[in-house]
Formats: structure tokens, C-alpha cells, sequence
């Protein structure tokens, strides 16, 4: 029996929920000092955004496990992050990963809070680490079911590109 769940996304299903999540963000005002993060699931044509900071984090990880229970297409992570589209210092921005089912690369979207009035594609290759972790972690959720791990990046080789920092920094568990 087919199941539209295990469809694999196609790239612009995938930047068109990206587009949706980053809308959301912007249209909620989500404010960073009060979240620092946010997850997002397609549902059907429409986005769930559950929000979180410090604050709320028990809380956030239990609504977090029910909106993943239901098999998902999509998801995105939105994260605080240090950005800059050139050789400028880096700002405060939010970083927007997407990833769809069947391997599709992850979509990848940053606006700084106070410079941006629009957000940025960014080439995944561009990615820093923790992003790629969170698009990883993202994809193992909605693909095999696993359950999706918090981290906050302490360490500055999360914050570099894989050209930069060649070999992924790995936590106590031996994970990125």
C-alpha cells in the first residue's frame, strides 16, 4: 500500500516548506530573548512551529516527542546562530534548516534579527557543523523514527564549516 508519508520530497516541496517555517517565524515575531530555537513539521499544506528557549525546555522536549510521533514529510529546525553573508563580522541571525524524506541535501535559510528584513538561501555546503548536525538529527527523526536530540553549541568547531574544521567535533557519546 502506498503511503504519501514516504513519498520523497521533492526540492521545491522542500524550499516551499522552508519558505512557510521562515514566514511563520517572522509573522509570530518569535523573540530571541525568549526562544532560542524552534522545530517545525509539515502538516499538510501547513507548518506546526513549536517554539522554545531555556526556559521552556522540559516542556518544549514532550510537545517536541508528540509532534514528531506522527510519520512527517518535513521538518526544519530554526536556530540562533552568528551569521554574516560576507567577510563582515558575524550578527545574530537565524539559521532555518530543512529536510525532506528520501535524501534530498537540506535546505538552508539565515536572516540576521536586526540587519535582514528578508531571509538568505545559503548553499548547504556553507553549512557549519551544528547546522548539519541539526539537519541530520532532523532527518534521522522523520525517516527512521529516532528521537531528536537538543544540543546547545558550546564548542567554536560547531561553528565552523567542514572546510574549516574537516573532521566532525564529536560530543562524550561520540556524536557530531
Amino acid at each position: 500500500m502506498f503511503d504519501v508519508n514516504n513519498a520523497p520530497v521533492t526540492r521545491s516541496e522542500l524550499e516551499r516548506f522552508a519558505h512557510l517555517v521562515a514566514t511563520s517565524v517572522d509573522h509570530l515575531g518569535i523573540a530571541p530573548g525568549e526562544h532560542d530555537m524552534a522545530v517545525a513539521v509539515a502538516d499538510g499544506a501547513d507548518a506546526l512551529l513549536l517554539p522554545g528557549g531555556p526556559a521552556t525546555r522540559d516542556a518544549v522536549m514532550a510537545e517536541l516527542d508528540q509532534l514528531l510521533a506522527a510519520p512527517r514529510r518535513m521538518a526544519a529546525m530554526v536556530s540562533l546562530l552568528g551569521w554574516s553573508p560576507d567577510a563582515t563580522p558575524t550578527r545574530p541571525s537565524w539559521a532555518l534548516v530543512a529536510v525532506g524524506r528520501g535524501g534530498l541535501p537540506a535546505v538552508l535559510c539565515v536572516r540576521r534579527l536586526h540587519e535582514d528584513d528578508h531571509w538568505t538561501l545559503v548553499d548547504i555546503r556553507d553549512a557549519p557543523w551544528a547546522v548539519l548536525s541539526s539537519a541530520s538529527g532532523l532527518r534521522a527523526a522523520i525517516e527512521e523514527g529516532r528521537p531528536l536530540r537538543l544540543k546547545v553549541a558550546r564548542s567554536p568547531e560547531l561553528l565552523q564549516r567542514p572546510d574549516e574544521q574537516p573532521e566532525p567535533p564529536l560530543d562524550e557519546r561520540g556524536e557530531l
